[in-house]
């Protein structure tokens, strides 16, 4: 109180004290390192002085130690040596490393899986009043892992780490309140909860808000909020959300078509390797814009979602390689395309899906 912040002059003093072997100096100064806080970032640094207060005991140091074991952060990378030092700390009651531990016996990481284990870890988190606790245990009573599978009492941990703002939760809530046939059917109370996760710019939370907006389901149908929702989701690189917008652009389904925007949200979506943004682009390269060089990048794409399964990308790259070899008398470029069109066959060969 009274001293301005200066973290340089913080390092100064709290080096001697770690020197010494103050757990606490060891501690914040690993920290600091870690973090690159007064002093260059430094996870070697870090690694060094975290270890010597986890060694001391020292809860928060076995935890981050737990961490950057995880990250391979200062030290290579080993689960379980990450596994060790969560449960030095969860036994000590650290909350935020019983949830890491759960998770590990969850997934099987560093640790044998374990479902009834992850529950315990889980349980002692969450009767903290940790969010991420309780929306862990709730994910297992949701899906009945380790437990009896309950409905109500995963709600209610969802709940409790949804009001404390914890985005996954909210999302997890969401949809269990949007699925019809749960006994939990309420529109409203979802849309609350995705607006809430929505809102703090969790692109998940934001695409599922616009869907409710187009459906005109707990809200009026509004396609300009769908829209502004969308946008903020595929700009932070959500791909069901890059992909809707480019299908909705072009066809002008709800928004004003328009084909340039379209082509750069199927970009984005293309670029990750969605196979139905893929054919899209092609199409529109193929059928709208149709240069020979759109036409030879419009093969490149659907040969790409041709490769992924997409039946109709698989039935365009056939006819496609069927003309050029038409064309060229290229029997081997036949040969493809054939393959391609009976691939497509035996799957089913549908009506396009954009």
């Amino acid at each position: 109180h009274g001293v301005p912040q200066d973290y340089k002059e913080a390092v100064r003093w709290y080096t001697p004290a770690a020197e010494q072997g103050h757990a606490e100096a060891q501690y914040n100064l690993g920290v600091m390192y870690l973090i690159g806080q007064g002093v260059p970032q430094d996870y070697i640094a870090a690694a060094k002085w975290v270890t010597l207060a986890a060694k001391q005991g020292h809860a928060k140091a076995q935890f981050n130690l737990g961490v950057m074991n995880a990250n391979g952060q200062g030290v290579p990378q080993d689960y379980t040596e990450a596994a060790r030092w969560y449960t030095l700390a969860a036994e000590q009651g650290h909350a935020e490393a019983q949830s890491n531990l759960g998770v590990m016996y969850l997934i099987g990481q560093g640790v044998p899986q374990d479902h009834k284990e992850a529950v315990k870890w889980f349980t002692l988190a969450a009767e903290q009043g940790s969010r991420e606790g309780q929306n862990n245990l709730g994910y297992m009573y949701d899906n009945g892992l380790g437990v009896r599978q309950d409905d109500k009492e995963a709600v209610r941990l969802y709940t409790l780490a949804a009001e404390q703002g914890y985005v996954k939760a909210q999302n997890y809530l969401g949809s269990l309140y949007m699925t019809e046939d749960s006994g939990l059917f309420d529109p409203r109370a979802a849309e609350r909860y995705y607006r809430l996760s929505a809102e703090q710019g969790n692109a998940r939370g934001q695409k599922l808000l616009a869907s409710l907006y187009v459906e005109g389901a707990s809200v009026p149908q509004d396609y300009q909020e769908a829209e502004k929702w969308f946008i903020k989701a595929a700009k932070q690189g959500d791909v069901e959300a890059q992909h809707i917008l480019g299908v909705r652009y072009y066809k002008g389904d709800g928004f004003e078509k328009d084909i340039e925007q379209s082509v750069v949200y199927l970009r984005f979506a293309a670029e990750q390797d969605h196979a139905a943004a893929q054919f899209l682009l092609g199409f529109i390269n193929e059928d709208v814009f149709s240069e020979p060089w759109d036409l030879i990048e419009a093969k490149k794409l659907y040969i790409r979602s041709a490769e992924q399964g997409h039946i109709p990308a698989q039935r365009s790259v056939g006819k496609m390689y069927l003309k050029d070899g038409w064309l060229s008398d290229d029997v081997r470029m036949q040969e493809v395309g054939l393959m391609w069109s009976v691939i497509a066959m035996l799957q089913g060969d549908g009506p396009a899906e954009f």
